[in-house]
């Protein structure tokens, strides 16, 4: 719904107004999307239970994907805005995956949390200097 909101501010012009309903789209839907991690592990109970491994994984794993899926939509739509947005996730997601899985995970939980990050980051990466870049030197060219 406040996706909604903010595209009919946008089109109204009022700026102020679609900033902050997006922003809360944005932050509703991570934490949308942590809650149903968590109930995935714990489906009585959301406040208790031990967070294992394989949870933690998935919480970077589901991150990465929200990053990956708002960087998409933002190539898609044009938007860097959006794009800033999903590189803030990102980074969020690797300051988590050094930080917390590095000490945390073990075994091939931390071998896939790490391959998969640094998958993601080299693919990124490559998708930055094939459709980002080239349009900004197109741009600077004109």
């Amino acid at each position: 719904l406040f996706v909604l909101l903010a595209r009919g501010y946008r089109r109204a012009s009022d700026r102020g107004f679609a900033a902050v309903s997006g922003l809360a789209a944005l932050i509703l839907a991570a934490a949308y999307l942590t809650l149903e991690v968590r109930h995935a592990f714990h489906p009585l109970t959301l406040a208790g239970g031990e967070i294992g491994d394989a949870e933690l994984y998935a919480y970077s794993a589901a991150w990465l994907a929200y990053a990956g899926a708002l960087l998409a939509y933002a190539l898609r739509s044009g938007s860097a805005v959006l794009r800033h947005v999903s590189l803030a996730v990102l980074l969020g997601v690797t300051a988590k995956v050094f930080l917390v899985d590095m000490g945390s995970l073990t075994g091939l939980y931390r071998v896939a949390s790490f391959l998969g990050l640094g998958l993601c980051l080299v693919g990124i990466g490559l998708l930055y200097q094939r459709v980002v870049f080239p349009a900004a030197r197109r741009r600077n060219a004109s």
